[in-house]
């Protein structure tokens, strides 16, 4: 209807024109596709969210599906023009490499942003198990500081009438030193382990 296919040149030239517009739809697709992992790339160490794994998940699938079928495109268009039939001529051999290289040129691309897309999502998942690690880490250095705090006002908590310590006239500010000592002590040696 455009006027742009040429029916008089026979099916091989709408099979070119065919398949050219499934490249020339595809190739800048898949180039801006390239632009937004890059973009996605600099979100993940600037603003990571679950929004943008998920985001990783669905290109790579599609990417995955794209390959396939830009490899099995390259592959027939590979066997019909070296088929050696009455169709592919000197005339138009040269339009069946070009839609051969094109479309490995799309194969190629594909698997490259696929595998870029995977990383992408590899490295989204140690950043959060880093950021896991850390925030694991702070919450265990505050419970072992805690922990020896609360045993002794545990101990001294119970009420017992026999507890030496509480006929101490010295023994309050004792325990409360005791528990500054245990408090900066786990805090240097903490320190020197270099855990904070």
């Amino acid at each position: 209807e455009s006027g742009k296919l040429s029916m008089e040149k026979g099916t091989v030239h709408v099979c070119y024109r065919i398949v050219r517009t499934v490249i020339d739809r595809y190739t800048p697709i898949i180039m801006s596709l390239e632009e937004r992992l890059e973009d996605l790339e600099d979100e993940m160490y600037g603003d990571p969210s679950d929004k943008l794994l998920a985001e990783l998940g669905n290109y790579n699938s599609r990417l995955k599906k794209l390959r396939r079928i830009f490899g099995y495109q390259a592959t027939v268009i590979g066997n019909l023009r070296n088929s050696g039939n009455d169709f592919i001529t000197d005339g138009n051999l040269h339009e069946f490499n070009d839609l051969h290289e094109q479309m490995e040129r799309l194969s190629s691309l594909t698997a490259l942003l696929q595998e870029l897309a995977i990383d992408l999502m590899e490295g989204y998942i140690s950043l959060s198990s880093h950021r896991l690690n850390k925030i694991m880490k702070v919450l265990t250095i505050t419970a072992v500081i805690f922990l020896p705090l609360s045993l002794l006002a545990g101990i001294y908590g119970m009420n017992f009438e026999h507890m030496p310590e509480l006929k101490s006239g010295d023994g309050y500010y004792v325990v409360l030193g005791s528990m500054a000592a245990i408090t900066v002590g786990l805090l240097a040696l903490f320190r020197y382990l270099k855990w904070l």
